[in-house]
């Protein structure tokens, strides 16, 4: 049984601007190799590094670069929205499986009714879209409904 050693980095920027108090930007990016664990969409399927079959199934970090953008709008005190989207590319290698994710991206729009300091419900529309190795793609929706409750 060989034991190796494999080194990840990451960089990440990140940044709000405020450009008034009814409108919030948010932007992130990241990027490096052996960090797709961080990225949310990927944490559950393990992308930090995989076998390569031509070195003795010795694993290898793959890149991953990721950006998001963030815009939060206040109609008025009660009443807001946020638009999200974001875009994730995991890097290309000839070992790589076919069916592994490739690239995606993500966008929703919400609306949120808060009548009290401690109170909120929503509804949010998401849509996705996803691309494998093989260059094959699945869409997908979802419209959702929360509520939250602070004590």
């Amino acid at each position: 049984c060989k034991n190796r050693t494999i080194t990840g980095w990451g960089a990440m920027i990140s940044g709000k601007v405020h450009r008034d108090k009814n409108n919030i930007f948010s932007f992130e990016s990241s990027f490096g190799k052996g960090i797709a664990t961080y990225n949310s969409d990927l944490n559950g399927e393990k992308y930090d590094a995989i076998p390569n079959p031509a070195h003795d199934n010795l694993l290898e970090a793959l890149q991953l670069f990721n950006v998001v953008g963030i815009y939060e709008h206040w109609w008025n005190p009660k009443w807001s929205s946020v638009a999200f989207a974001s875009y994730s590319r995991i890097g290309n290698k000839d070992f790589v499986p076919s069916d592994m994710t490739k690239s995606f991206y993500h966008t929703s729009l919400n609306l949120i009714f808060q009548p009290y300091k401690k109170f909120r419900i929503g509804v949010e529309v998401n849509y996705g879209v996803k691309w494998n190795f093989e260059d094959q793609k699945a869409h997908a929706w979802r419209i959702q409904s929360s509520a939250s409750l602070s004590l």
